[in-house]
């Protein structure tokens, strides 16, 4: 008897089975057959159907384990899906790439495939947290999603997002990196981080916020030579490069759209066919105050502007050679003006000047010559710091002079205009005026005389 089992477990098909004269050897071959169908029957199964389970919590095991390269061939020409129960989770998996989950995609079948793809559907109560894939590490340096392209003759994107209505890619970080991109080819151009809008109207491509004190929305680094930590570029009609926007959330808020800073060169240098810096706001361009300050022999390049803290600008004509173009200590730009009266002591209540006497002209209008009536006001707009003119001593009568100041000064320190007995006599000027456009006329002692100022001129 033990013969013939021993036929039957080695599967000899030409062995003759003797039925069994007791029950115990009876017992053993029935139950050697049932063990022979069980296995028949599963592997029957398993050819069929191609289905392997696992109990659940129990290992699943794809491809032969004893040779790792045939795992590639376990492919089927329908879609394998995992729904209900938990997360799909892979622990310190060994896998291609080195990856406990890894896509592969061989884009000689179709031009656009995804290695690995992640959606999320949501209705319109969704969290604006979920994410289609979503990446997280703990580890210094680590990244939650890395993107790599790793060709050295074809360019790409380490990572791409696309959106149709919303943020292409969009990076949340506590303490590092929301998004970050490297591209490390040396014979061809890379793209760390690509950001594409493809909307008609409006979107942005990569957008950048931060909430947080002295942090960056979009922070750019460039180590190599003649490289730019970030740059822009815009090929359609009214679009630009780089557009930094600030959005005050109280009315006493100020902050900066675009900041450069640079500790060895330029904080900011634009360059364009039209213009190379424009001021497209309030059209101010406002210079902080160098330091330190600016003087005719300072330190600097040729075609550098400066303002100093006084208010004084200044313009470097060749290197190391400055020159004050305005401040509140020059006149300014110079006016030319079509000659006009401003003032006639004959045709004021006052009358003619006594010697030793003053009063205060404003030379703000220019009136008509015969009626003494305003032609036109403001004719000495507001903010002129002087003007240039003629001042005429008129029907002297003995030796004398007289003396023209800034309204509100009396001191005599120099004579505008001497005469002797007898004399009509004038004499042009350049006259400071106050802040009020006011000039101060202060007669010498004698018997004094009639006065006129007119203007050829003045600064602002």
């Amino acid at each position: 008897m033990t013969d013939q089992l021993d036929h039957i477990e080695h599967g000899d098909e030409t062995s003759e089975v003797v039925e069994p004269a007791v029950a115990s050897t009876s017992r053993r071959n029935f139950v050697s057959k049932g063990a022979i169908a069980a296995a028949v029957g599963a592997a029957a199964g398993i050819a069929m159907s191609q289905r392997a389970s696992a109990a659940n919590g129990s290992d699943l095991n794809l491809g032969d384990l004893d040779s790792p390269d045939t795992i590639a061939n376990n492919v089927a020409s329908n879609t394998t899906g995992i729904s209900g129960g938990s997360t799909f989770y892979v622990r310190s998996g060994n896998s291609a790439g080195d990856a406990s989950i890894y896509g592969y995609s061989d884009a000689s079948t179709r031009a656009t495939m995804y290695g690995v793809r992640g959606e999320f559907v949501h209705g319109t109560t969704s969290s604006p947290d979920s994410a289609g894939v979503y990446g997280v590490t703990g580890a210094v340096n680590a990244a939650g999603v890395y993107g790599h392209h790793d060709s050295a003759t074809q360019t790409g994107p380490g990572v791409r997002g696309y959106s149709e209505l919303g943020n292409g890619v969009q990076g949340v970080s506590a303490d590092g990196s929301g998004v970050y991109g490297e591209a490390t080819a040396t014979n061809v151009g890379g793209i760390g981080v690509y950001g594409e809008a493809l909307s008609s109207s409006s979107g942005v491509g990569v957008y950048g916020k931060t909430t947080g004190t002295q942090s960056r929305g979009v922070y750019g680094v460039a180590d190599g030579t003649n490289s730019s930590g970030t740059e822009g570029v815009a090929s359609a009609r009214g679009s630009v490069g780089i557009r930094g926007a600030f959005n005050a959330n109280l009315g006493s808020d100020t902050g900066d759209g675009v900041y450069g800073t640079s500790d060895a060169g330029d904080g900011v240098v634009g360059g364009g066919s039209r213009y190379d810096l424009y001021a497209a706001g309030t059209g101010i361009a406002n210079l902080t105050a160098a330091s330190p300050a600016i003087g005719a022999t300072s330190t600097g390049a040729a075609g550098s502007i400066a303002r100093n803290a006084d208010g004084t600008l200044w313009y470097c004509y060749e290197a190391n050679k400055w020159r004050k173009i305005a401040g509140g200590e020059t006149g300014g730009a110079f006016h030319p003006v079509t000659p006009f009266r401003v003032y006639d002591s004959r045709k004021e209540a006052d009358g003619k000047f006594t010697g030793g006497s003053n009063r205060t002209i404003s030379v703000a209008d220019s009136k008509d010559v015969d009626t003494y009536a305003v032609v036109t006001a403001d004719a000495v707009p507001a903010g002129a710091t002087a003007v240039v003119g003629n001042v005429v001593a008129i029907g002297t009568s003995d030796t004398g002079f007289l003396s023209i100041n800034p309204g509100g000064t009396t001191a005599i320190t120099a004579a505008t205009v001497n005469w002797a007995a007898g004399m009509n006599i004038g004499n042009a000027g350049t006259f400071t005026l106050n802040s009020s456009r006011e000039l101060e006329a202060v007669f010498g002692p004698g018997n004094g005389a009639h006065m006129t100022i007119d203007i050829t001129g003045y600064y602002l």
